[in-house]
């Protein structure tokens, strides 16, 4: 699935301001099933932008404003790739499963490995035990 993303401020002022430094966190963390296919940021022309990754990951980029302006202006551009993710992956590799579960969602969570890895539906073991 592709996702475009399009963020844009404009802060105007009556008469030229000066800017502190602002960091601005809009790129997702990298993940298997998430890639960054095309970006784009923009804001003031005098402005110094620096790339960094945070603590967590994460992508930030800390801007410098060296002169007033009488505006801020800021965009940003993303387009994403996203694969879509079994939530059950981590779950079913050669195993056998049993445990209780209302009878609605075990029906709807076999009805979903069955359907969403057919191939490979022969791997799995399902023991259901209903509860009332």
């Amino acid at each position: 699935m592709k996702v475009q993303i399009r963020y844009a401020s404009l802060y105007r002022y009556p008469e030229a301001v000066s800017f502190s430094s602002h960091l601005f966190r809009l790129i997702p963390r990298p993940a298997n099933h998430l890639r960054v296919h095309d970006f784009s940021f923009h804001t003031n022309a005098d402005a110094a932008v620096h790339w960094r990754r945070d603590l967590f990951d994460n992508e930030v980029a800390r801007v410098f404003y060296p002169s007033a302006a009488p505006q801020l202006e800021v965009r940003m551009d993303l387009t994403l790739m996203i694969e879509p993710v079994n939530a059950f992956g981590f779950l079913l590799h050669r195993l056998h499963l049993s445990f209780r579960m209302s009878s609605i969602i075990a029906l709807e969570w076999m009805t979903f490995c069955l359907t969403a890895m057919p191939a490979a539906s022969a791997n799995y073991s399902f023991t259901l035990i209903l509860s009332g």
